[in-house]
């Protein structure tokens, strides 16, 4: 073989490799299961996160007129006058409470003609400055559980004054609004009574607190869904500062992961999630603001919100909060079994423990009218049930529960509905707030949610 022969063939090798290297540069991709799994972790991160505005929202509005009392909890019925009061500027606080006769208190919250926003947990002056605009300082130490607005007759005055009760500790704080039109909150509270059209009565608990029932039987609807569950790998990707050191075990109906502090549970039969740092003992106390702060600062970097949630409890004390599953932003979410709501635990700077469904919601379904028996033959019916515990009753209120749906095999599959129930809500002085289930049925009895 001539030089020249030889550098043709080395020539024509030099091509071909060229040729290759280029084609697996242009084709190449990274093992597609990894690649997956790291775009869905940072997607996931992006795409979830939210801050402290979407999570507080009224569960209830009722306006009170002269013989009658319109409610609703549908969040399309209360976004105005909710959205009204975050366009317009507070200032001017004062605590009134002392102003006030005990046996008169009830009847300055519920008076005629007083519209009323009901939130489920205390809100903090601090947490809810980041929803309305509020002027005055030194705040930090008060906190409230609904809003009560009086339309003053002159519609021309530029103030209006709002009440912030503390309803279980009869507490009222004052604060002018300013920046929104007194005409205009009049006409959102017309359409809103026009709308809804939906009496209820008042049932006085005791002499501290009262519930507002719908006189009529109530038509649901019962909404079918299909969910799918958490990914197993985003779960340990968001929890454990390493995966690569997470053992991991599998039985029939729980599957564990630890990296020897940090233990992972995902219990398939009651289809949540569970976690807990055993580096962290005892629960530190941080005041109410900074702790809802934390929890969604958590969940937004770990996991994320898979539905919609509402902020629920918050016991600052055990540093606790309860971020509650919720249907077409309207009606709370419960189970017999598991877990309906996301619930941390905190200790002084981290989270002790932590619980999640593991299903989330993709596809609905088409919706079935179920019929609810009126406020007061719920009311009739538990006066006559030892279980109902009146002493501790703090409300009634429509809810849905998860009812899991069984397949052909007998299996349970993720197809769920969510049917429509009486939720009773009661607070016990050692164990806080606890809810039940009222069947409606005659003669039935209350059975244990979470």
């Amino acid at each position: 073989m001539n030089i020249e022969n030889f550098k043709t063939i080395v020539l024509i090798n030099l091509v071909a490799i060229s040729l290759f290297l280029s084609y697996s540069l242009w084709t190449w991709q990274p093992a597609s299961d990894s690649t997956s799994k790291q775009k869905y972790v940072q997607e996931d991160t992006e795409i979830q996160q939210k801050k402290i505005a979407d999570f507080i929202f009224p569960t209830q509005m009722l306006v009170h007129r002269e013989n009658d009392h319109i409610a609703s909890m549908k969040g399309s019925d209360i976004a105005a006058m909710y959205h009204a009061l975050e366009q317009g500027e507070f200032d001017n606080f004062r605590d009134i409470s002392n102003k006030i006769p005990k046996e008169e208190f009830l009847s300055f919250v519920h008076g005629k003609f007083k519209t009323e926003l009901v939130f489920n947990t205390d809100i903090t002056f601090t947490t809810m400055r980041n929803i309305f605009s509020i002027k005055h300082k030194g705040l930090n130490s008060y906190s409230f559980d609904r809003i009560v607005i009086n339309l003053p007759r002159d519609k021309q005055e530029e103030e209006l004054k709002v009440y912030f009760i503390s309803y279980d500790y009869q507490k009222v704080y004052e604060m002018t609004m300013t920046g929104y039109s007194i005409q205009q909150l009049e006409t959102i509270q017309n359409q809103f009574v026009e709308k809804v059209a939906q009496k209820y009565f008042m049932y006085r608990v005791d002499n501290q607190r009262a519930i507002f029932l719908p006189e009529t039987e109530q038509k649901m609807p019962s909404v079918p869904y299909i969910a799918s569950e958490m990914s197993r790998d985003m779960l340990k990707n968001a929890l454990f500062t390493d995966p690569r050191y997470v053992k991991e075990e599998e039985t029939k109906t729980e599957e564990s992961y630890t990296d020897g502090t940090r233990l992972l549970q995902v219990k398939k039969d009651q289809r949540m999630i569970s976690y807990e740092n055993s580096a962290v003992t005892g629960n530190g106390y941080v005041n109410s603001s900074a702790l809802v702060q934390k929890s969604i600062d958590f969940i937004n970097s770990h996991g994320g919100w898979t539905d919609t949630y509402r902020l629920y409890d918050v016991n600052a004390k055990r540093g606790q909060t309860s971020f509650r599953l919720y249907v077409d932003n309207s009606y709370p979410v419960f189970t017999r079994s598991g877990i309906a709501a996301l619930k941390q635990s905190w200790g002084t700077e981290e989270l002790s423990k932590y619980e999640r469904p593991l299903l989330q919601f993709n596809l609905k379904g088409e919706e079935e009218g179920v019929m609810l028996p009126s406020g007061r033959s719920v009311i009739a019916q538990l006066t006559n049930l030892t279980s109902h515990n009146a002493k501790e009753l703090r409300n009634i209120y429509i809810g849905y529960e998860i009812i899991p749906q069984s397949g052909r095999g007998g299996g349970t599959v993720n197809v769920i509905k969510l049917e429509p129930i009486w939720v009773i809500a009661y607070k016990s002085p050692k164990t806080g707030i606890y809810y039940k289930r009222f069947s409606g049925v005659e003669g039935g009895d209350l059975i244990g949610l979470d």
